[in-house]
């Protein structure tokens, strides 16, 4: 799988991505990697079974936004496609997750 995000406003975000992991500390997840996301980042995943969260710092602390809802402008080939935001209705950061090989259009409008 492929996923990219994109930051849509200010401020500074990471993107962490957990792995199904049943001795893992974390409801059975284990966090496998981080990235700040800077305009547009993007990456790969293994087949598997994966929790992404976004987290956006203020005052010097990483916090979970209280808003993350599905989008529902997906295109082709798209397994998630998710916005996190500060603010209810808000989408800070869309995460798009796309099946391996699928087309690499414009999924992040």
């Amino acid at each position: 799988m492929t996923w990219q995000a994109t930051k849509r406003g200010a401020g500074s975000w990471l993107m962490i991505f957990m792995r199904y992991d049943p001795t893992g500390g974390h409801d059975g997840f284990t966090i496998i990697s981080t990235h700040r996301v800077k305009g547009q980042t993007d990456g790969s995943l293994d087949a598997g079974q994966w929790y992404a969260v976004a987290q956006y710092n203020s005052a010097e602390h990483w916090i979970c936004p209280g808003n993350a809802s599905e989008s529902h402008d997906s295109v082709a080939g798209t397994i998630s496609s998710l916005c996190y935001g500060e603010d209810e209705d808000a989408c800070g950061v869309k995460l798009v997750v796309k099946a391996a090989g699928a087309p690499s259009g414009s999924a992040v409008p």
